[in-house]
């Protein structure tokens, strides 16, 4: 059986912002790293 990882609010935010191609102006407006938030959206980090 394959383990199911959990998704956190903030990680549903960033990912609905992924789908939506807006993660990156959202980043460039709060002066956040668009690369870190990328890798956390998709659960790589």
């Amino acid at each position: 059986m394959l383990e199911q990882e959990r998704v956190t609010y903030a990680q549903k935010k960033l990912l609905d912002l992924l789908q939506k191609r807006k993660l990156k102006s959202w980043c460039e407006e709060r002066n956040m790293p668009n690369a870190t938030l990328y890798k956390l959206a998709n659960g790589n980090m």
